[in-house]
């Protein structure tokens, strides 16, 4: 049950956080930014980054005391130290953390491709209607921009439920100064699977894991048809 409720809450977290930042930065870099060759490699350099090397060079931004970035940053700032990866409470936010840096260039890219696409009629038309830069976001790009939405809230779904080897490398799914258990169910699953040999017990976390995405995959598709409905 733990390990259910940290992969939710890795879901609720991860899911929205890279599909609304992927579409904001995409969004920002649309409108013809200088440079804007240079962001989108910069936004994309860390997706293409294998898993196991990001773990690890995250797991050292973590480290404790004064020998991790992010604590040396805090250090600098006159703020007190925060036990990143040791810390029960909010170990598994900074593992979602560095997931969402991971992955966020993917979303970015696919966004900005769908926005690249949108007809130039349809963006003159909206501004000889006297339609604001906001207005003109919300009301004509975004619905538009529907179908890859949903494609990028599905495909962060499925990495989410999946997540694994970030858990495993920065963390071993478990606190060692406190014994609690911040594990997810990929986690789990090779836990009884590979380490204690229950292979039952890991079949059947793996095909209620299937089940739950599957469920609020369905529910991602049902939110964005009634989108749909409500537009038309």
């Amino acid at each position: 049950l733990q390990a259910l409720w940290n992969s939710t809450l890795y879901v609720v977290v991860a899911v929205p956080a890279e599909v609304i930042l992927g579409l904001a930065f995409a969004i920002m870099l649309s409108r013809r930014v200088k440079f804007e060759s240079y962001y989108e490699t910069l936004y994309f350099l860390p997706y293409i980054i294998p898993m196991v090397p990001a773990a690890i060079i995250w797991k050292w931004i973590y480290a404790p005391g004064a020998f991790g970035l992010a604590n040396h940053t805090l250090q600098m700032l006159g703020l007190p130290f925060v036990g990143w990866l040791t810390n029960p409470h909010i170990a598994l936010l900074a593992v979602i953390g560095m997931h969402v840096w991971k992955n966020l260039g993917f979303f970015v890219i696919v966004f900005l491709v769908g926005l690249k696409n949108i007809p130039n009629d349809v963006k003159e038309a909206s501004a000889i209607d006297g339609a604001t830069e906001w207005a003109r976001i919300w009301r004509v790009e975004v619905p538009l921009l529907r179908p890859i939405i949903l494609f990028g809230a599905v495909m962060a779904t499925i990495w989410a439920w999946s997540a694994f080897t970030e858990v495993y490398i920065m963390t071993q799914g478990t606190d060692i100064s406190t014994g609690t258990e911040i594990q997810v169910l990929v986690f789990r699953i090779y836990q009884e699977g590979f380490r204690y040999y229950n292979m039952g017990y890991a079949s059947a976390i793996s095909f209620v894991l299937f089940i739950i995405s599957l469920l609020f995959v369905l529910v991602q598709f049902q939110l964005f048809r009634g989108w749909k409905e409500e537009e038309a």
